[in-house]
């Protein structure tokens, strides 16, 4: 027994070290791409430094996960879609990461939270975060996440800002996925009103879903595409935030939310004529209580710059 147990555990780590050598000489591959472009077995195997033999199996493994294609010219290879797709959506996750941490530097607030939020496969996960000035310990840490049929502020609007075809498709795996049968069967028309409210505010909130405790703000963020890239959220606010919304009052922290949520999509390249014709961005009101509140960050200097 004692013999077999050590072959097992031979066994074990011969298979690991293979494992971690064929990561090691597929990311040497697709470096190799990534610089060289579309190019030969010979080409990749000098640069790499690997037989030809050993390139024309992971080559073939690569192709068949859609991480390589054969190029244009006959006999070349080339990066293949879904590694590009992946780049792609890193690349732009790291862009809006960037330009909202420069914006919740700059509007730093007093009493409130600034969070970043992003779809993430079923969850709303948390990727960037600015503690507030007086009110450190409330706020969404990085790497927090909420399911997407949540009702915390995030889901609500990183759901109700998807363009028709995208809502319905997560209203349609929510309520096949959700706990109870009571929540499958009402969840669709809970989602399209809150779809409904938040889309004509141009925002969402909550009080106590995202942040225990607390009052969140949440507005949603567009790409140079007119598409939703993600969510800002200002969390940290009492209750009483929560009800002056509800008597219909406006007050300072929306219009400083909705303005920090569109100076971060227009330095991801956005103009409010390229969003999805469908998607609403709020009333009247609500436009000119944002000029106001921006005046008055312009006379204080933008709030919290540092």
């Amino acid at each position: 027994m004692p013999h077999q147990n050590e072959n097992s555990m031979r066994d074990k780590a011969s298979n690991e070290e293979r494992g971690v050598e064929v990561l090691v000489k597929t990311r040497a591959v697709l470096d190799a791409l990534a610089r060289l472009g579309p190019s030969n077995i010979k080409t990749i195997s000098a640069h790499v430094g690997e037989p030809t033999s050993s390139m024309y199996r992971l080559l073939a493994n690569l192709v068949a996960l859609g991480w390589v294609e054969p190029a244009v010219k006959r006999g070349e290879y080339r990066l293949g879609l879904a590694c590009l797709r992946i780049g792609g959506q890193i690349e732009s996750r790291l862009e809006v990461q960037d330009v909202a941490h420069n914006a919740f530097r700059r509007y730093r607030d007093p009493m409130g939270t600034w969070s970043l939020f992003v779809r993430r496969g079923t969850r709303d996960v948390c990727i960037e975060m600015r503690r507030a000035v007086h009110n450190p310990l409330r706020a969404p840490l990085p790497g927090y996440s909420l399911p997407v049929d949540s009702d915390a502020a995030p889901s609500q609007a990183l759901l109700s800002f998807l363009v028709d075809d995208q809502f319905d498709d997560v209203v349609e795996h929510c309520r096949y996925a959700a706990d109870s049968a009571g929540r499958q069967a009402t969840f669709p028309h809970a989602a399209a009103m809150t779809r409904e409210r938040v889309r004509g505010s141009g925002y969402a909130y909550d009080f106590g879903v995202t942040v225990p405790g607390v009052v969140t703000l949440c507005a949603p963020v567009f790409d140079h595409r007119g598409e939703l890239s993600a969510a800002i959220c200002l969390s940290g606010y009492p209750r009483e935030l929560a009800r002056a919304i509800e008597r219909g009052e406006l007050v300072d922290q929306v219009g400083k939310l909705r303005y920090v949520s569109r100076e971060i999509s227009k330095g991801l390249g956005h103009a409010p004529e390229d969003a999805q014709g469908d998607v609403g961005v709020g009333d009247l009101a609500e436009h000119n209580h944002e000029a106001v509140s921006a005046a008055a960050m312009q006379r204080r200097g933008e709030t919290g710059k540092e």
